[in-house]
């Protein structure tokens, strides 16, 4: 019986790498199903790897995107909510705008500032391929 090919495998390979799995992992079950050696293995999955960025990236966290995007709506939430609130003392009496600038009022401004910033940055790999999908970049 003829030995698969190292090409067979490219779902398996696509399939491991968006579940985050140790590429030495990948290359041994490939080399004991091919009987191909290490190396070639190796530098298939590494190229499989490049030509599938964007996929395996996305496909390696949909909760976390889904959390990072809850987080970033959230902190945009805060801020409408603090900017709102700023407007409404002002218009009502901006003599009271001592109220606004307690420590309560600036620690939520600042906790939804870091909320976006945190979404952003901790997701930016994911958020640059989306919004390169998306055609904005």
């Amino acid at each position: 019986m003829a030995q698969p090919e190292i090409q067979e495998f490219k779902p398996y390979i696509l399939n491991q790498l968006k579940r985050n799995r140790n590429t030495d992992d990948i290359v041994l079950h490939v080399c004991e199903k091919t009987g191909a050696s290490w190396q070639s293995v190796h530098e298939y999955v590494n190229i499989v790897n490049e030509e599938n960025k964007d996929d395996i990236i996305l496909g390696k966290s949909p909760v976390l995107v889904g959390l990072a995007f809850v987080t970033f709506l959230m902190g945009v939430g805060i801020i409408i909510i603090t900017a709102h609130n700023f407007y409404d003392i002002y218009t009502r009496n901006p003599q009271d705008l001592s109220y606004f600038f307690d420590g309560k009022t600036i620690k939520e401004a600042i906790v939804g500032i870091l909320m976006i910033i945190g979404s952003l940055k901790g997701m930016q790999e994911v958020w640059e391929t989306i919004f390169k999908k998306m055609g904005i970049f």
